[in-house]
Order: C-alpha cells, then structure tokens, then sequence
C-alpha cells in the first residue's frame, strides 16, 4: 500500500437474513435466484443501519461520519445499503467486485449436507481445489477485492467509507488489509447484520477498530 497523508476509515456492514439464511441453504453473489431480506432480516439491517448512523457521533466520536457509500448488487446487500443510505443522506455507490463468492451449482444446498459431503471445505477452497462446478475461486475473489480496496483508500483518504457487504467478502477485506492469513481468516465468525471498522493510518499499516459489533447496539437508547 501507499502511503497517505491523513487517517482513513472503512466500515463494512454485513447484510441480515434471507428465507435461504433462515432455512440453512448456501447463497452466493451471482445465483439464479436472488433473495431478499426476510422479516427478520429487515429488522436486523434496519438496526445495523441506525448503529453506523451513530458512528461518529454518539459511538467512535473520532472517527470522521461517513462521507462515502459503496454496496454490494446482490439483493440482500443492497436492500442494506439503501437503508444506510436514508440514515446517512449518502448518495450509494454500487460496485461490481463487492459481490459474494460464486457459489455456482451449490446454490440453495443445505449447508450442514455440504460440509459433510466435502471435509475440510474452507481448507480446500484456500488450497484452490476445484470442488464443483461454477465455485469461485479464492484467488479470484482476492483480486477484485483487493483492486476494489486499495481504490476505496486512494479516493477517500481522511475520510469514512461504508460498505454494505456479505461473509466472505468481509473476510477476505479483513485478512488482505490486516494482513491475516487465508487459515485465519475462514476461522472468522461475521455474524448476519454486524458491523467491522478498519482505520487505515497515513503509512498504510491498517487497524481493525471493531469487529463483530452486534446490530442491536443501534436500538440503544442514546
């Protein structure tokens, strides 16, 4: 990374629940159905929403407020990112590389099924085994993911950035800026509608400020 001259913060909002989340059934970013939030996922993402709201404010008072907003175009994620976007009065960005891992034939398969029918899983995908058709490879994933990143710092440097994202993707940001390993960061719980914050400093080291930050902090009262 290059440096920078000011302190710059990512903010990356996984969405809340689907129909497939609630029933156990793996979702991806380029399926043929796309789901939307459940009634429950609603209510998750509407209280993760009111929680970045208070960032800035009433939580993390040093952190400059949000000035820029990115969202995933998978469903789930965007249906976040236009709530965030009513809290924030930010204008929102959709970009193409924040989409979730391909998950391709597995679509809709009962997760538990899956784990047991490929042992190991996380492991072999990160060794770059070709487990079944149309699953998106870890090194693609990091690619774009990395381009996306490193264009969020350049172009808002000193500033807050959200992203309305997914699981996967919050793991591969997480590892690639703190500079975790691939092991490591598939370990990583992200839970449905919670919130990380990344501080990048003006030599490019990144701090990771807050992770796993449960939506209902939003419902607080002040």
């Amino acid at each position: 990374m290059t440096e920078t001259k000011q302190d710059t913060y990512l903010i990356l909002v996984r969405h809340g629940a689907t129909a497939y989340t609630e029933n156990g059934q793996l979702c991806g970013g380029s399926d043929p159905i796309d789901p939307d939030l459940s009634a429950n996922g609603l209510a998750q993402v509407k209280a993760a929403t009111a929680l970045v709201g208070k960032i800035g404010k009433q939580h993390f008072d040093w952190i400059p407020t949000p000035s820029a907003l990115y969202s995933s175009p998978v469903r789930r994620a965007h249906q976040l990112g236009e709530l965030l976007s009513a809290e924030l009065g930010l204008a929102m960005k959709v970009d193409e590389r924040a989409r979730e891992i391909g998950v391709g034939e597995a679509f809709g398969a009962n997760m538990a099924q899956l784990w047991e029918e490929y042992p190991g899983l996380a492991h072999r995908w990160i060794s770059g085994e070709d487990l079944w058709a149309g699953l998106e490879p870890l090194n693609n994933m990091c690619d774009r993911l990395s381009d996306f990143t490193d264009e969020l710092w350049a172009q808002h440097e000193g500033k807050t950035v959200v992203l309305a994202c997914h699981e996967i993707v919050t793991r591969i940001i997480l590892g690639q800026s703190l500079g975790w390993q691939p092991e490591q960061v598939m370990q990583l719980e992200i839970p449905l509608a919670s919130t990380q914050i990344l501080h990048r400093l003006p030599s490019g080291r990144v701090n990771l400020v807050a992770f796993g930050l449960a939506p209902s902090l939003g419902n607080l009262a002040d």
